[in-house]
């Protein structure tokens, strides 16, 4: 049985990484090579995520919170001043949000393992 966290890392986070890749790109004017840079990817990494290629999964099911929190990241990249602790606490509020949400993230789980439909461990605030 894969973990929620294991389908955060192969469809959340791709798909985080394609909404800052076109944040970057549209709202900052960066480059898909400067865009590259700042999110330690490949320049076809980024042409993928414009693309819809890469991390599309969840784009059409962003809450207005993780697009403040999209457009957070986007801009302490930008300004490359950025606490990389804080950094990494954003990404992880992000997922935090998305998992606790109970939408996306657990119908792509119980699809993608036999999960109960009761299943409520990404709601809970511990682990039993």
């Amino acid at each position: 049985m894969k973990t929620p966290c294991e389908v955060v890392t192969r469809y959340v986070l791709p798909s985080v990484r394609a909404l800052i890749a076109k944040e970057l790109i549209e709202k900052h004017g960066c480059s898909q090579v400067e865009a590259a840079r700042l999110l330690g990817t490949s320049q076809s990494n980024i042409s993928y995520y414009l693309h819809s290629k890469r991390g599309a999964k969840l784009l059409g099911e962003v809450s207005s919170s993780i697009a403040s929190d999209v457009e957070k990241i986007a801009s302490w990249l930008v300004s490359e001043d950025v606490d990389p602790e804080k950094l990494m606490a954003k990404y992880c509020d992000i997922c935090r949000s998305i998992r606790k949400s109970g939408g996306a993230i657990c119908n792509l789980h119980r699809r993608q393992s036999k999960v109960p439909r009761d299943c409520d461990i990404c709601l809970s605030p511990t682990t039993p």
